[in-house]
This record gives C-alpha cells, sequence and structure tokens, in this order.
C-alpha cells in the first residue's frame, strides 16, 4: 500500500483558509455578535457594563479600522500579534519562553504540547514564534470547537485547521484520523510546522500525558513504511506550557463534578466552549512559561515508547509556581504557613475556599496534580533505569 497524494478536495472541509478567502471572513467577522462582545469585554469593559451599544458600536469600528485593507493570512497574524501582545501586558504578569533557539528552523516540525487553554497554549508558541521572526504553525483544533461560525472562522483564519472527534462508528473514525494524518504528512511537506495537543481535550484534572493514539493517528500517513519510519520524515519536538494561575479553573472543576456523579451524563451549555475562550483571554493568568524541548529519538520505534518519551520532557520542563507548590501542600494538609502575599496564589485561594464545597477538591487537583505528575514521571523514569 503506498501513499497517495492527496487532492485538494479531500481538505476543503478541514483546511485552513486561503489568501484570497481573508477579505471576506473578515467582513462577517465585523458583524459577529460573538466577537464584538469578545473584544468589548477585553477592551471596553467598563462601557460593556455601563453602555451596552456605545461599546459595540466602538468595537465594531475598531475592528473595521484594524483589518479593512488585510488581504492575507501573514497581515492578519501580523495585526493580531497586537492584540496579543496587549493581552500578555494587561492579563499575566509576564511571558517567557525558552528552547525555541535549540530547534533548527530548517524543517518542519510537529509541536506536540500540553494542553491547558482551549486557544492560549497553541497562541503563546506562536507568539514566540513570531517574536523570533519564525513561520507561524498550523494549528490542530477539535471539532466541537467549530460549531459556532465566528469562532470557526477567527481559528481557520489563524492556520487552525479541523481534526474530526465526534464521528460515529469505526470506519469514520477511522477515515477521519487518516485524513487528518494525510493533511499533517502534506503540511510538513510543504513546509509548514504543525502544533497538536498530547490528547483530545484539556487536562482538566492537571495531569498531562500523551495519548498513544494521537502519535499512531500522526503515523497513518506513513503506515506503509511503520511507525518508526513517522520518525525519520518528522521532527517531534514536546513543548511545556505553565499558568501561574488558570482563568477557567472553577468552570474545570464544575465539569469535572458533574461528570463524576454519573446520575446525569453532563452535556455543555451553549456556546461553553466559545465563553471558555474568551474567559481564558480575558482573565488574569499570572505567570506563563513556555519551554520547548528537544525532538524525541528517530530511533524510537512504538507509539508507547514516543508516548514516554515525550512525556518525560513535557513533564520535566512544567513550571511549578506558588499556586501549584501551595495546592500541593493543601491537598496533603501541609499548607498551614506556607509564605503568603503572592497575588495570584491569594487568587486561587480565594476561589478556593468561596467555591461550592463539593469542587474544592477538583479545584485543588488541577494544580497540585502539575507536581504529582512530575514525581510519578521522575518515578518511572528511575524505574527504567534500574530494570535497564
Amino acid at each position: 500500500m503506498h501513499f497517495r497524494a492527496p487532492r485538494v478536495s479531500d481538505f476543503e472541509d478541514i483546511r485552513p483558509y486561503h489568501d484570497d478567502e481573508v477579505g471576506g471572513v473578515l467582513h462577517r467577522l465585523r458583524s459577529s455578535p460573538e466577537i464584538l462582545a469578545a473584544l468589548i469585554k477585553f477592551q471596553y469593559p467598563d462601557l460593556a457594563r455601563w453602555i451596552g451599544p456605545l461599546a459595540r458600536t466602538l468595537a465594531r469600528s475598531k475592528l473595521k479600522l484594524h483589518f479593512d485593507g488585510i488581504d492575507s493570512v501573514a497581515a492578519f497574524q501580523e495585526r493580531l500579534s497586537g492584540y496579543f501582545e496587549f493581552m500578555v501586558k494587561t492579563t499575566t504578569d509576564g511571558f517567557r519562553y525558552t528552547g525555541l533557539d535549540a530547534v533548527p528552523d530548517d524543517e518542519p516540525t510537529i509541536f506536540i504540547s500540553n494542553h491547558r487553554d482551549i486557544s492560549l497554549d497553541s497562541a503563546f508558541l506562536n507568539y514566540a514564534l513570531h517574536l523570533e521572526g519564525r513561520q507561524t504553525l498550523r494549528i490542530a483544533i477539535g471539532d466541537n470547537l467549530f460549531s459556532n461560525a465566528s469562532a470557526s472562522d477567527l481559528m481557520r483564519l489563524n492556520k487552525g485547521f479541523v481534526v474530526k472527534r465526534s464521528v460515529e462508528g469505526r470506519k469514520a473514525m477511522y477515515e477521519a484520523m487518516r485524513t487528518t494524518s494525510n493533511f499533517i504528512r502534506e503540511s510538513v511537506q510543504m513546509g509548514e510546522s504543525v502544533w497538536i495537543a498530547q490528547r483530545a481535550g484539556r487536562a482538566k484534572d492537571g495531569f498531562d500525558r500523551t495519548d498513544p493514539a494521537l502519535l499512531k493517528m500522526l503515523a497513518l500517513a506513513w503506515r506503509d513504511e511503520g511507525f518508526q519510519n513517522l520518525l525519520e520524515h518528522v521532527r517531534l519536538v514536546p513543548v511545556s506550557i505553565s499558568y501561574e494561575l488558570d482563568p477557567c479553573d472553577l468552570a474545570k472543576a464544575r465539569e469535572l463534578f458533574m461528570k463524576d456523579r454519573g446520575d446525569v451524563p453532563y452535556v455543555k451549555e451553549e456556546e461553553e466552549d466559545l465563553k471558555s475562550i474568551i474567559m481564558g483571554l480575558t482573565g488574569q493568568k499570572g505567570r506563563v512559561r513556555l519551554t520547548v524541548g528537544a525532538p524525541i529519538d528517530r530511533g524510537i520505534e512504538t507509539a508507547e515508547d514516543a508516548s514516554l518519551a515525550l512525556d518525560q520532557q513535557i513533564v520535566a520542563n512544567l513550571h511549578a509556581f506558588p499556586t501549584h507548590e501551595w495546592a500541593w501542600r493543601e491537598a496533603r494538609g501541609e499548607a498551614h504557613g506556607m509564605e503568603v502575599g503572592n497575588a495570584r496564589l491569594e487568587a486561587l485561594k480565594s476561589r478556593y475556599f468561596k467555591a461550592p464545597e463539593d469542587c474544592r477538591r477538583l479545584l485543588l487537583m488541577q494544580y497540585a496534580n502539575l507536581i504529582e505528575n512530575t514525581r510519578a514521571i521522575a518515578a518511572d523514569a528511575n524505574t527504567d533505569t534500574l530494570r535497564a
């Protein structure tokens, strides 16, 4: 079985937008109530509270002023970088990144990242690449996030492509995975790097591990050559991102609580994912640290071993902030007397003690598990060393 060069039509319903589509999409977005509401909350929060219609008019004028004349994806991303810089200045206590200089810019890369925020994890890596003068990424996004037309437009303008996860039936699921794999293969052959999360969905429990099924999916386009040959053709690089404070932490805890109850199936509210995106963008995040690891060994022969190699770097490169340390100690009953005064830690403690009692443990573990996972990976590595 040989790889068939895909037709353009194979990817028509999952690909990012092309340059010749940018103008029309931006025209649609200027009239989107959801986009206007997000911009108002982002830049005119006081106006939004008191004079909503005026705020909407200002937001619509601002969008027209900033995006009129934009006729390419690159130009759109360049303009978007100004908004992102504003977000970093107003909702973080600083963003730092390391490791990109160790990843040569001479061949396309698949960056595999832990996943905490719907849009920001990949956006921070893209921003770091932009600051380094490097080409931005194509971003893999689950199809659940494309149910809202405006969010879909915005993500596909930003080089996002659809990963179909909601299809039913084994054959349909396999075909969807094969299409995604083929699209990624075509992307890297065209010189485009790709970002993809290490597993489907955010790690709402704060425990970051790579799903081997993800790597098996990536390898489908090279299936006639075996899994190990994926690594001969594609460079896989782990990425770790850490937030001192997660604006969506309580919402995640509530979702986990509802799922844990089990008596009633959890059903997402209308526009819940879009609300989470806006909450992540506009909420206070404290310090943000992004670490790009080293490409994993190209001699690895199985998806399971590749997952472990990714995890060992992703987890080791996570940054533990005082919020994580306090949560870990609080979960063990040892937080009494811990140094206070950190504003983001105080914000977390306030949220924790005001949260419904049923959600407190789940809120706590989102932060504590960063440290638990680090210890678990270290123990696994030591066990492997002893066995060897």
